[in-house]
């Protein structure tokens, strides 16, 4: 990579700069980052789109109900702890247990730790590639 451009992007107010920017400017610096933070969104802008899209398709393009989306995405935040969800969310036990049956079976599949994985495979990827999504993702709420 060219230190030219590290350093014309550090010039820059940091409203200004990319995130891997940002994150490349604190690591010279010799901060420490998370190596989740500095190479996993560079590694999903460079997922192929093809079989991502079709993820997708598969998953989060058959919840349309905005509580649903919201409801798997806190899911997948809170690594499935059910008191941490209902607290986030402001709903009962019963009702999250109903809203995830909903969610199993629009995406056919029982919410294991494997479908989790994949969840947020498809969750971050369209994050981190929104000019190929189709449909409303959830919001980012820090993941």
């Amino acid at each position: 990579m060219d230190s030219t451009k590290l350093s014309d992007s550090n010039d820059r107010p940091p409203s200004e700069r990319s995130p891997n920017a940002t994150n490349l400017a604190f690591a010279q610096r010799g901060r420490a980052l998370p190596a989740r933070t500095l190479i996993y969104p560079l590694l999903l802008t460079q997922l192929p789109n093809q079989p991502m899209q079709l993820l997708t398709a598969m998953t989060w393009d058959r919840i349309t109900d905005g509580k649903l989306r919201e409801t798997l995405t806190t899911w997948l935040e809170e690594g499935g702890q059910i008191r941490p969800i209902t607290e986030r969310l402001g709903v009962h036990r019963n009702t999250l247990n109903n809203r995830l049956k909903q969610i199993e079976q629009l995406i056919g599949a029982p919410l294991t730790h494997h479908m989790a994985h994949q969840l947020k495979l498809g969750l971050d990827w369209q994050r981190a590639n929104p000019a190929t999504n189709v449909t409303r993702m959830p919001s980012s709420s820090g993941a």
